[in-house]
């Protein structure tokens, strides 16, 4: 019953999380913005390099790729709420448990989308976010990312055993 708790409250972690990014980029939507709009850009990328065909200048564009981040964002912390709170309520039955995984997985699911998707895949190679002293998240979507995947494979892992 402790694994599965612990289990459960990794979960609810995760969305306490997640819910405090989305709230941070709704109330300071300027400044969060910001950087979207400068990794898209790629303005602060090594001079020179030839992947600069691959920036996206739009204003239009920059705000839909933001609010469809703080849109994941709520989304997974949402899910993460939903499956946690009913984790928490089944830590009696390893059986009952497992049968409640599922928006709690779905949620972790999404999480790692937003960091190794967005983040890692899109944001740091394809937009060369890397390259940027000024405007780089990788260190931070790395870490998410690892902690996300924690989760995830504690969380899936079997909950049969007689722990207590």
């Amino acid at each position: 019953m402790y694994t599965r708790a612990a289990k459960a409250g990794s979960v609810l972690l995760l969305a306490a999380y997640l819910s405090l990014a989305a709230f941070g980029n709704l109330t300071d939507y300027d400044s969060n913005f910001d950087f979207v709009a400068h990794v898209m850009s790629m303005d602060t990328t090594f001079e020179g390099n030839r992947g600069m065909w691959r920036a996206v200048e739009s204003p239009v564009l920059h705000h839909v790729s933001f609010v469809s981040i703080i849109a994941a964002q709520a989304a997974a912390s949402l899910l993460c709420w939903v499956g946690g709170v009913r984790l928490a309520f089944r830590l009696d039955s390893a059986e009952d448990f497992h049968r409640a995984k599922g928006a709690a997985i779905a949620g972790v699911g999404l999480s790692l989308l937003i960091w190794f998707g967005a983040f890692l895949v899109i944001a740091n190679e394809w937009f060369m976010m890397w390259q940027s002293s000024e405007w780089n998240a990788k260190p931070t979507a790395f870490n998410l990312t690892l902690l996300t995947l924690l989760v995830l494979v504690f969380l899936a892992s079997p909950d049969d055993r007689g722990d207590s």
